[in-house]
């Protein structure tokens, strides 16, 4: 499947648009220091033709039980200089 350019700049749009809204929401550390939280390591491999000018692949993280009901963040992976895999360390 092939993506029209009109199409990739609509992904970017939203891609950018949902890693600004999570990040606004999340706020921020003060400098040195560190945020409470667990880190967490992503690590994507996609097929061909994913390389470091794609649009970077959205991960949605979503809490399944009332442990951890408050855990929702969304975070974006870019490719490495390979193509074709991405890995990102995040705390929500």
């Amino acid at each position: 499947m092939t993506l029209t350019p009109t199409v990739k700049r609509l992904l970017a749009v939203t891609a950018s648009l949902a890693m600004a809204l999570s990040l606004a929401a999340c706020g921020t550390a003060k400098t040195g220091e560190e945020a409470p939280g667990h880190r967490i390591t992503l690590t994507i491999t996609a097929d061909k033709g994913w390389d470091e000018n794609s649009t970077p692949a959205i991960v949605h993280i979503k809490g399944l039980d009332e442990d951890n009901a408050s855990v929702d963040f969304y975070h974006a992976v870019k490719a490495d200089k390979d193509g074709n895999k991405g890995t990102s360390k995040t705390m929500p």
